[in-house]
């Protein structure tokens, strides 16, 4: 197991951080959305990560908007998505170069705003936005490992990281 990545995981995600440092060379999640531990309520969903070998990690999304391409985008890439009632979990085992396809399920999942498997929920309008928010913030930390951990840095000509 990556003790590296999870330490990278630890450093940008500190309000989530494990209080007991004795589990953390254990099976681990971490929480990269940005609900705080008593808001959201039970439809808001939430995003972890679960470091599971060296630069792999497990990506699950609890009550995840859901609508066809977004399904499609996730069953490409070899994902599982589990329905029961109005919830949807999502989970894809993906690697630390997959940065783009997390910006990906980030654009489709922020213009979200219709119907999906939760119901037409009026939350939609700020839940989708929010999580694509932290699913690109995720996506840029990521960019960050792999430029720190490898070297790789492809900017593009205005200057800024090219994913």
């Amino acid at each position: 197991m990556s003790l590296e990545l999870k330490t990278f995981l630890l450093n940008s995600y500190p309000t989530f951080a494990n209080k007991e440092s004795k589990y953390f060379a254990k099976e681990y999640f971490f929480r990269v959305d940005d609900v705080k531990e008593s808001g959201g309520g039970s439809m808001s969903c939430h995003i972890y990560v679960e470091v599971t070998g060296l630069d792999r990690f497990l990506l699950h999304l609890t009550n995840s908007p859901m609508n066809h391409e977004i399904e499609q985008l996730v069953k490409s890439k070899g994902g599982k998505i589990f329905t029961e009632h109005a919830h949807c979990r999502v989970t894809l085992s993906l690697e630390t170069t997959d940065s783009q396809f997390i910006l990906q399920l980030s654009e489709l999942i922020g213009d979200t705003d219709g119907p999906t498997p939760r119901g037409s929920d009026q939350n939609d309008k700020w839940i989708c936005p929010r999580i694509a928010g932290s699913l690109c913030q995720f996506a840029a930390l990521l960019r960050q490992y792999e430029t720190q951990t490898r070297g790789i840095e492809k900017t593009r000509p205005d200057g800024l990281f090219a994913f």
